[in-house]
C-alpha cells in the first residue's frame, strides 16, 4: 500500500518554474529593429533502453544566482594555499546561469558541474547503459508503478555527514515543492503527490530504513530507472536544508555532495572567472577522479578559448568555434576528436503576433520560415561535416530516430512552397514593411551561420530580416528565462540518457520545464502519457513518433540539425573519453 497522504499546504504549481529576476544586466547590445517575430523485477545495473526521460539538456534555462551563505565547514582535503595550480587541468566552460543545486541547475552549463559534485543512485556508461553508483538495487513491481530502492551503507558526504535514504527523500521533496520553483521540478511529476497542492511533500516516497525506501508512481513508468540517472535525483546532506526543509541559496553557491569532486574551497566559484574542483577523498564510488583537479575557466568568446588552447594556456575545449572547423586538426594534430552527440539544434519562435501558436496564421508562417531555410547549404558552408540536417525532433543517437517521419518535408528547403504559405498567411493578417523577422545571436563570433539563415529567409519570403545581438549565449538564456525576448532564438536540446521522451516531454509537453515558448497541445500530451507506460521499446517509440507528427503540424520550434562534439586538448592531457552524449567525462581525464 502507498504511504498515507500527509497534511500540509503549498502553492499552486506554475506551468513553468520561474525565479526572481537577477540584478545583472541581460546583455542585449542593441534593439534597433522593429520586431513582430514573435517489465518483472530488474536490477538497476542491467542494460535498459530508455524511452520516457523527462530530462532534456536544454540551453534555454537561466536565472540569477542568489546571494550565498556558507554551509557547514568540511574537514575533507581542500586545495590549500600554496598548492601548485599547474597540476590542475584547465577547461573552457560557460558559467552556470543558476545555482549548483542539482534540481535547479540548468542543462546548458550546470550539467557540466553537478555530475562531478554529486552522485545519485546510478550513472550512465559511455554506451548509455546504466551502472550502479549509490544503488544496490532498484526493483519495479510488474506494472512499473512502484519501485523498491536500496542503497549502499556507510557512505558519507564531503562534509563528513552520513548519507541515508532520508537524504534522497528530503532532496526530492525540495525539488518537487511548488513554492521552491526548481527548474527540474517536472522530473518528479510521476511520483504520487506531485500535483497535490494540499501537500508540502511527495506522498509517494516511503522510508523503510537508512538504506531502503520505496517510490510510488501515479501511472506506469517503465523507464524510471533510467530517469534516476539525472543529477536532479541525487541525495543532499542535512547541511543543505533550512529549518523548513528547503535547500538554501548558500548551498547553491558552496555545495557539499557525494561525488568524485568537491569545491576546492569555500568561494571556489569565482563568478565571471572560474570554478575549481578537487578530488573528494570521501567518495568511494566507481567514478574515481584520475587527475589532481579541474579549473573551469569561464569564456564569453569561443575564439579566445581556442586561441588559449592552441598556445597551451588551456587544456580542454569542447566548444571549438566555427572558425576552428578548418584548422583544428592542423593546429592540434591528433589531440582532437569529433564525436556524435545527443545535441539537436532548434530555432524557437516566440508565440506572439504573426507567429502565435494555435492560430492558422502562426502555423502557416512557421512552416514558411522552416522551408525558407536552406539547411543543407548552411551545414556544408559553415560546419565542414560536423552537422547533420534534422529530420525529426530527436538525434540519431536515440532509438526511435527516423528519417521518414510523415510530414517532415516541412524541414526541407522548398522556397516556392514557403512563399505560397507566406502569402496564405498574409491573407489572414498582412506582414507589413514595418515588420522585421529577427534572430537573437551572441555578439562573439559564434553562430556566424545565422546571417546566412536570415538572408535565405529574407530573400525567399521577400521580407526584412535582422540579427539581434546579445553579449553572449548566457545573456540570451537569461532573456528567454525572463520571457523578455521577441526575436527567434536558438535552443540546444541535449538528452541526459537515451530516450525519445527525454527530448519530447520537457521541451514540448504543457508542463515541460524546458517549454520555453508555452506550447500546449492536449493531443500531444495525451500521446506522450500513453507512450511512457508502454513496456515494449519499439511500440513505445512508435507512439513517440506519433507525438512528433503533431509537432510537425504545429512547429513550436524548427528542427535545424544534429551536432557533432568537437573536442580539443593540450599536450598536457593523455586523452579524453567522451560519454554517449559526446561530452567529456572529466573524471576520466588524466595528465601525461
Amino acid at each position: 500500500m502507498p504511504p498515507p497522504h500527509r497534511p500540509g499546504a503549498r502553492a499552486s504549481r506554475p506551468d513553468q518554474p520561474q525565479n526572481p529576476a537577477p540584478t545583472e544586466q541581460i546583455g542585449k547590445i542593441k534593439t534597433s529593429v522593429t520586431k513582430t517575430a514573435q517489465g518483472g523485477p530488474v536490477q538497476i545495473k542491467q542494460t535498459l533502453t530508455a524511452r520516457g526521460a523527462l530530462a532534456a539538456l536544454v540551453v534555454i534555462a537561466a536565472a540569477g544566482l542568489a546571494a550565498c551563505s556558507s554551509p557547514a565547514t568540511s574537514t575533507n582535503t581542500l586545495l590549500k594555499p600554496g598548492t601548485p595550480t599547474d597540476t590542475l587541468i584547465n577547461v573552457a566552460a560557460i558559467e552556470p546561469e543558476r545555482s549548483l543545486i542539482p534540481a535547479d541547475s540548468s542543462y546548458s552549463s550546470g550539467a557540466t558541474f553537478t555530475p562531478l559534485l554529486f552522485s545519485g543512485l546510478s550513472y550512465l556508461n559511455p554506451d548509455g547503459t546504466i551502472a550502479n553508483e549509490l544503488a544496490t538495487a532498484v526493483v519495479p513491481n510488474p506494472d512499473c508503478t512502484e519501485y523498491d530502492i536500496q542503497i549502499r551503507s556507510g557512505e558519507v558526504f564531503s562534509d563528513g555527514t552520513k548519507l541515508k535514504s532520508d537524504n534522497f527523500i528530503q532532496a526530492w521533496n525540495d525539488a518537487a515543492k511548488a513554492s521552491n520553483r526548481r527548474l527540474k521540478a517536472g522530473l518528479f511529476a510521476p511520483i504520487e503527490g506531485f500535483s497535490d497542492t494540499a501537500n508540502q511533500n511527495l506522498t509517494g516516497l516511503q522510508r523503510l530504513s537508512d538504506t531502503h525506501f520505496k517510490v510510488y508512481l501515479t501511472q506506469p513508468t517503465c523507464d524510471f530507472p533510467m530517469r534516476l540517472t539525472d543529477p536532479a535525483f541525487v541525495p543532499l546532506p542535512d547541511s543543505a536544508f533550512d529549518s523548513a526543509g528547503n535547500v538554501t541559496s548558500g548551498f547553491g553557491e558552496n555545495p557539499y555532495g557525494y561525488g568524485p569532486y568537491m569545491l576546492a574551497r569555500e568561494g571556489a566559484w569565482e563568478h565571471g572567472i572560474q570554478l575549481t574542483l578537487v578530488p573528494n577523498t570521501r567518495y568511494h564510488g566507481p567514478r574515481q577522479a584520475q587527475n589532481a583537479g579541474l579549473t573551469f575557466k569561464f569564456y564569453h568568446d569561443p575564439d579566445q578559448a581556442y586561441e588559449d588552447l592552441t598556445r597551451g594556456a588551456l587544456d580542454i575545449d569542447e566548444t571549438l568555434p566555427d572558425r576552428a572547423k578548418d584548422s583544428f586538426t592542423e593546429q592540434l594534430g591528433k589531440r582532437t576528436r569529433a564525436v556524435s552527440s545527443a545535441h539537436v539544434k532548434f530555432l524557437a519562435i516566440p508565440s506572439s503576433g504573426h507567429f502565435t501558436l494555435g492560430t492558422e496564421e502562426g502555423r502557416l508562417r512557421r512552416a514558411a520560415v522552416s522551408q525558407a531555410i536552406d539547411r543543407d547549404d548552411i551545414v556544408k558552408r559553415f560546419f565542414n561535416g560536423t552537422r547533420e540536417v534534422a529530420t525529426d525532433f530527436v538525434t540519431p543517437t536515440i532509438a526511435g530516430h527516423t528519417t521518414k517521419l510523415p510530414g517532415n518535408e516541412v524541414l526541407t528547403y522548398q522556397p516556392d512552397i514557403a512563399r505560397s504559405l507566406w502569402e496564405r498567411a498574409n491573407q489572414i493578417s498582412p506582414w507589413t514593411d514595418g515588420d522585421t523577422f529577427t534572430i537573437a545571436r551572441p555578439d562573439n563570433g559564434l553562430n556566424t551561420w545565422i546571417d546566412a539563415a536570415l538572408s535565405s529567409i529574407g530573400e525567399t519570403l521577400g521580407i526584412h530580416t535582422a540579427g539581434e545581438p546579445y553579449l553572449d549565449q548566457r545573456a540570451i538564456d537569461l532573456a528567454v528565462t525572463r520571457h523578455d525576448i521577441d526575436a527567434a532564438f536558438l535552443v540546444d536540446c541535449q538528452s541526459p540518457y537515451p530516450g525519445m521522451h527525454s527530448y519530447l516531454q520537457p521541451c514540448f509537453a504543457t508542463d515541460g520545464y524546458a517549454n520555453s515558448i508555452g506550447y500546449s497541445a492536449p493531443d500531444f500530451d495525451a500521446v506522450l502519457n500513453q507512450a511512457r507506460g508502454v513496456s515494449d521499446d519499439a511500440a513505445a517509440n512508435r507512439e513517440y513518433q506519433r507525438a512528433e507528427e503533431i509537432l510537425l503540424r504545429d512547429l513550436p520550434v524548427l528542427p535545424l540539425w544534429h551536432a557533432k562534439s568537437l573536442i580539443g586538448w593540450s599536450a598536457k592531457i593523455a586523452d579524453v573519453v567522451p560519454n554517449w552524449r559526446g561530452s567529456v567525462q572529466y573524471w576520466k581525464v588524466s595528465a601525461n
